[in-house]
C-alpha cells in the first residue's frame, strides 16, 4: 500500500515501532481507534462551542447535537467557535454577523447565507482585501 503526501521517514519509523508489538496490543489499538474515529464518528480534536442565548450550557468538549443526532452547530457558530479558539491567520479573513458569514478574499467576498454560497466582485477601485498579517 503506498501512501501520498505522508513523510516517508515518519512511516518507516512507525511500521517498526508497531512491528516490534505484539498481536494483543495492536488488537487493542486498532480496536479502539476504530470505535473512537469510524464508529463514533468522535472528532480528533474538541471544539468548544460558544454560548448561546437561550441555550443550556452544555460541557466545555460537548457539540450540540440535534435529537436525532445530527449537528445542530451551524457555521457561523462553528467560524465564531474556530475564531476563539485558534489565533490562525486565515479564519482572520472570516466575519460572522449574525447567521451571515463572509469571507474576504482578493478582489471581493463570499458570503455564506442560509446553505448557500454567493461571490461579490469588489468594486473598481476598492482596495483589495487586507492579506491576514
Amino acid at each position: 500500500m503506498e501512501e501520498q503526501g505522508y513523510n516517508p521517514q515518519v512511516l518507516a519509523r512507525l511500521r517498526e515501532s508497531l512491528g516490534e508489538m505484539d498481536r494483543t496490543d495492536l488488537v487493542q489499538i486498532l480496536s479502539h481507534v476504530i470505535k473512537v474515529y469510524v464508529i463514533e464518528s468522535t472528532a480528533p480534536f474538541r471544539i468548544r462551542l460558544p454560548a448561546v442565548e437561550g441555550e443550556s450550557p452544555a460541557a466545555p468538549d460537548a457539540l450540540a447535537t440535534t435529537p436525532g443526532g445530527g449537528m445542530a452547530l451551524g457555521f457561523p457558530r462553528l467560524v465564531r467557535a474556530l475564531q476563539e479558539q485558534y489565533r490562525l491567520p486565515e479564519l482572520d479573513r472570516f466575519r460572522v454577523e449574525g447567521e451571515d458569514v463572509r469571507l474576504r478574499v482578493d478582489g471581493g467576498e463570499v458570503l455564506f447565507r442560509d446553505g448557500r454560497v454567493s461571490f461579490a466582485v469588489a468594486p473598481a477601485g476598492a482596495a483589495a482585501a487586507p492579506a491576514p498579517p
